[in-house]
């Protein structure tokens, strides 16, 4: 079969644009639907669906989804360098660097073939001068300068004797260049850079409250205002060193302090968006917290990463598919495998927004990338068809012989249906068609 193209006036084989069969012989009968897709009716081959929209999602990773080749299915990690590489951290199989115009990761060799290699990365950072901080699974921390190829090894104070010291969750840089080390299990460090010396933080006690902050740190903000927003195992806290200053958060109903956080970000608008164990979170500017859960259209309610896109939208990853919330509309729009995702399940902070306003998420199976702008809903409404109807929970057939029938023809083609007085229940079942992702 062959395809006529009247613009360019050429003629191009259909199987270079179609995944159809090869047909030697036989009729070919093809329709165009309301929303551009391409039906084909192959003599004694069938019926072939070809979907007009392309996949807004790329997948990238270790399944049968992507040939890219990752060394490991699960990821925890993503950032992308000045060079436009992106650099992948996978639970156990080291980092992944997929250069700029490749088509297939390798793996990251520094300071030897077998450095890091078979490590699980928690977290890879970019600072202001383009060092790459590289967080490990208890290895400590690394430093990697692209300019010099070098690869600096640093071990938490206490890491000695205690192990979890060493387990590095997250990473972030305030104004003075300091970087900031979250644990799981050592509490909070920082990197004094002018001294080249790693040092422990502690807290004060919170408040009215017995125990200051648990050594459990998952995620790490920085904000314009100084403020380094910290989530914890044991709730969300807030510590601004110059107006020395030490908060902790909760919701009215005093659930939210102890709520296991995963992720915290900041919006454009200033409001700092939290991912938990159950649900998402927006600490407001006017001071308000707000929860979206599940009830409020969340895809899942463990929220694992979090990031705003250009238009300040929220786009969340879950352990059941990736939300957007609409900030205009205050509504949720979730996608999900059967959408193009490789997975439903995302890692916590596995994620990632590069310059060109691309998002990346990491999951069990991979890692995705997408272009907010390039995802829209379909504008077509779909067919509605009835699939039954019931009187008193019995399913009436058409029957056109029969006078007394309340259906003469199938309902889907039935004008109108007359009921008498005693016909006092009745149900009406019915379906939206829509070939592109039927399950939905």
């Amino acid at each position: 079969m062959k395809i006529y193209d009247p613009d360019r006036n050429i003629i191009t084989d259909a199987n270079a644009l179609i995944d159809l069969p090869n047909i030697q012989k036989g009729k070919v009968h093809c329709y165009e639907d309301r929303s551009g897709d391409m039906w084909f009716g192959i003599q004694f081959r069938g019926i072939y669906h070809k979907i007009s929209s392309t996949k807004p999602f790329h997948p990238l990773g270790h399944s049968k989804k992507s040939n890219l080749n990752l060394s490991h299915y699960i990821v925890k990690s993503i950032v992308k360098d000045r060079n436009g590489t992106l650099w992948v951290g996978t639970d156990g199989g080291g980092i992944n660097l997929l250069e700029k115009g490749s088509q297939k990761f390798r793996p990251f060799n520094a300071n030897g073939p077998d450095k890091l290699t078979d490590k699980a990365i928690i977290k890879l950072y970019q600072d202001k001068k383009g060092r790459i901080w590289i967080g490990t699974y208890l290895d400590g921390i690394y430093c990697y300068d692209g300019a010099g190829k070098l690869l600096k090894h640093y071990t938490l104070p206490g890491a000695e004797k205690e192990k979890w010291n060493n387990y590095v969750f997250d990473l972030i840089e305030d104004s003075g260049g300091n970087l900031w080390i979250a644990t799981c299990g050592g509490g909070l460090f920082y990197l004094d850079i002018s001294k080249e010396k790693i040092i422990q933080s502690s807290f004060p006690v919170v408040a009215g409250k017995t125990q200051s902050i648990k050594p459990f740190i998952n995620a790490l903000e920085y904000t314009s205002d100084s403020t380094l927003w910290i989530g914890t195992y044991n709730g969300l806290f807030a510590w601004n060193k110059k107006a020395d200053t030490f908060r902790s958060f909760q919701m009215s109903n005093g659930d939210f302090v102890n709520e296991v956080i995963f992720e915290v970000k900041q919006d454009k608008s200033g409001n700092i968006w939290i991912g938990t164990l159950s649900g998402l979170y927006c600490f407001k500017q006017g001071g308000k917290m707000q929860r979206f859960s599940t009830e409020q259209g969340l895809s899942g309610n463990s929220v694992m990463a979090i990031e705003i896109d250009k238009k300040n939208n929220v786009w969340i990853s879950t352990t059941k598919g990736i939300s957007k919330f609409d900030i205009s509309s205050g509504t949720f729009q979730n996608y999900y495998e059967y959408d193009g995702l490789p997975c439903n399940e995302y890692r916590p902070g596995a994620s990632y927004s590069d310059e060109n306003g691309y998002i990346y998420f990491g999951g069990v199976d991979g890692l995705v990338y997408f272009l907010p702008d390039s995802i829209t809903n379909n504008p077509v409404k779909p067919n509605l068809i009835f699939t039954s109807f019931k009187v008193f929970d019995q399913l009436i057939t058409p029957n056109s012989k029969n006078e007394n029938s309340i259906l003469k023809y199938d309902i889907n083609e039935t004008d109108s249906i007359v009921l008498n007085y005693s016909h006092k229940s009745i149900t009406l079942e019915f379906a939206a068609i829509n070939f592109s992702v039927p399950e939905k």
